[in-house]
């Protein structure tokens, strides 16, 4: 690598080229921003407590991560919790 960095050091000094040598891959083309959304800084506050039931296994699953990735960072919530599952049920 630092030997192609000299040759092309080289051939610009020999050409005369006062312009600082660039490498086209490294010219970003200028992309249009993207519109940015304004997402609530606060938490939403929620006054009353909600319900929470689960049943069965895979829907325990399911609802945990849809509470810890997309509900309680953005909620500020009380949540009750009951279980509907039926004990020693297999």
């Amino acid at each position: 690598m630092a030997g192609y960095l000299r040759a092309v050091s080289s051939l610009c000094r020999a050409s005369g080229s006062t312009r600082t040598w660039a490498p086209a891959a490294l010219n970003v083309p200028s992309w249009p921003e993207q519109p940015r959304r304004h997402y609530a800084e606060k938490r939403i506050k929620v006054e009353k407590p909600v319900v929470e039931m689960d049943g069965d296994e895979m829907t325990r699953i399911i609802w945990q991560f849809i509470k810890e990735k997309l509900i309680l960072p953005h909620v500020d919530v009380q949540l009750k919790y009951f279980d509907l599952g039926l004990p020693g049920h297999h």
